[in-house]
């Protein structure tokens, strides 16, 4: 068995010390009012989470997810050995397949990107330039397993 701890007397302060000041009712007035204040919004803000309806909550951050999943995503930027051209690849949510498709786009000096594959119901990745610019590779499984195919800058297969 431990012995009892003995708790050590207070005794007077030392000669010389200046004694505590402790602040007056009238100084602790803003500061007790602060935190009753925050209480106050603490205990809001729980009854608030507290009474919304779990339904309310989980559609609006399904609303929020399926948002940000909905936005196409560009990549793979590919510069053609000339320099004329950028063949890049969007991705986008096909939310009747559950799946995501990616399709290549093709950039020609100042003008208006294109799409330049449309591969159904698969994607086209993986692009590539021909060293010479006149076609660009890429894969697609078209219903036949994943095949190499060649495009032309201007379309057609």
């Amino acid at each position: 068995m431990r012995p009892a701890r003995r708790c050590p007397v207070p005794t007077a302060p030392e000669a010389g010390t200046p004694p505590v000041a402790i602040p007056s009712a009238a100084a602790l007035a803003p500061l007790f009012a602060a935190a009753l204040l925050a209480a106050a919004l603490l205990a809001a803000t729980l009854l608030a989470a507290a009474t919304a309806t779990p339904a309310t909550a989980q559609s609006s951050v399904l609303e929020s997810f399926r948002a940000q999943i909905a936005l196409k995503s560009v990549g793979s930027p590919r510069i053609s050995p000339d320099g004329s051209m950028i063949a890049f690849s969007v991705t986008s949510a096909d939310w009747e397949d559950n799946r995501f498709d990616q399709e290549i786009w093709l950039a020609i000096g100042d003008g208006e990107p294109f799409q330049l594959t449309r591969t159904e119901p698969g994607s086209s990745t993986v692009h590539r330039w021909s060293p010479d610019g006149s076609r660009l590779g890429f894969i697609a499984d078209r219903g036949d397993g994943a095949q190499i195919y060649l495009i032309r800058p201007a379309g057609g297969e």
